[in-house]
Formats: structure tokens, sequence, C-alpha cells
């Protein structure tokens, strides 16, 4: 009977003993900080840079927006103009933080961590870069779609007759036709004129947008007389 007590004590003394043990282990687990690591914690993918995977690294998903976090400090970005011509240039400059690599956001950076290029940009929309940590940023460009159509008829005239000039404009906010010496002699999105041509004559059609201004021109020629022997 004596025995059966004793080991009935030790089994209660080793259960307790295990017990206790779990409960450390599990409040060790709950309250002592993770293992550091050397790696940036910033994990997950929040979005693709805006032209996809091949546009370059994608943005962490701590990086938040706006970003931030200790790899997600954005660059310095400014473009100029921020308004252009369809075919007109913008200049862009960007600097990534100290180490980063960058990749372009509509352009080409060739990985440089800062630089400045000119490019013509294809459509309205945001331009920028990317930096290898993951902060980005982005300056939005307008470009405007202005139509102008200038025709001389005839093309080509014997000295002393007339031509008429035809103009037409659209996406523009104003225009002004010019003679070969720099006079307008004629405004507005649409009109013709007769002209009397005694030379090979250049007349311009310059138009405006909020861009700036844009032209056509078109030669009017002169026939050749055919003079008797």
């Amino acid at each position: 009977m004596g025995d059966m007590r004793t080991i009935l004590r030790d089994y209660k003394t080793s259960l307790i003993a295990l017990l206790l043990a779990a409960v450390v282990l599990l409040a060790a687990a709950y309250f002592l900080p993770e293992s550091t690591s050397s790696q940036s914690p910033e994990l997950g993918v929040a979005s693709l840079s805006p032209k996809g995977a091949a546009g370059g690294a994608v943005i962490p998903a701590s990086c938040g927006s706006p970003h931030s976090g200790d790899m997600c400090t954005p660059p310095t970005v400014s473009c100029l103009p921020t308004s252009v011509n369809q075919g007109g240039s913008s200049t862009c400059t960007w600097s990534c933080p100290s180490r980063q690599t960058s990749a372009g956001i509509g352009f080409s950076t060739g990985g440089a961590n800062s630089g400045s290029t000119e490019f013509n940009p294809p459509s309205s929309g945001d331009y920028g870069a990317q930096c290898s940590g993951g902060g980005q940023t982005t300056v939005t460009i307008t470009v405007y779609s202005p139509n102008l159509t200038l025709t001389a008829t005839p093309g080509r005239v014997r000295s002393g007759n007339s031509a008429s000039i035809t103009w037409s404009a659209s996406a523009v906010t104003g225009c002004a036709l010019k003679n070969p010496s720099g006079g307008t002699i004629g405004t507005g999105l649409s009109g013709t004129v007769a002209q009397t041509i005694t030379q090979e004559s250049t007349y311009t059609l310059t138009c405006t947008t909020t861009a700036g201004d844009t032209s056509k021109s078109v030669t009017i020629g002169i026939i050749p007389s055919i003079e008797p022997f």
C-alpha cells in the first residue's frame, strides 16, 4: 500500500512538472522578441509598377501609400514641361536614396541611381521613377493632340496669278495664318484667303494650345515661263 502511495505521489509530481514546463515554453514563445535578421522586413507585394512586371521591381506591401518604411523612401522626381503637344519633349530628372538603383516609369533610366533624360511622351499619363528599395514617385504629363490642315490650290501658279490658301484646326485655342514676310493674313480655326503669287512662297499656320504653339506650312511654287526663241 505504501508503495502504491509513493508511485501516485511521484506521478503527480511529474505531471505538475510537465505542466509547468509547458506553461513556461508557451510564455517564452509569446513574450520573447522574434529573432532579428539583416534583411529588410518589407515582405509581400502591394502592387506592380504602372508598366507591370516588365516595368521594374514590385512595390513591397509594407511600403503602403504613400510609401514609408526602412527601404521605401521615394525618389525625388521632376519633369518639365508637364504639358506638351504631340511629338514634343519633356525632361525628367530623378534621384533615388543612396546605393539604390532605379527603374523608369514611362521612360528609361538605365538603372542609374540618379540622372536626367529627355523623351517624347506618347500620351497623357504618369511618368517617373521607382527605386530598388520600393519607393516610387511620378509626375503627370499632359499631351495635347492638335490637328492642323493647310492646303494651297493650286500648288503651282504662273507669276502674277493667285492661289487660295485654306486652313482648319481642332484641339487648339486659336490660329493665325502668316505670309512669307511674317504678316498675318488670316485668323480663326478655319478659313480661306486668296494671294497673288510672284515667286515661290511659303505660308505658315500657327495655332496655340495650353502646351504652346504648333505650326504647319505650305509652299506655293512658280511655273516657269517659256520664252520664245
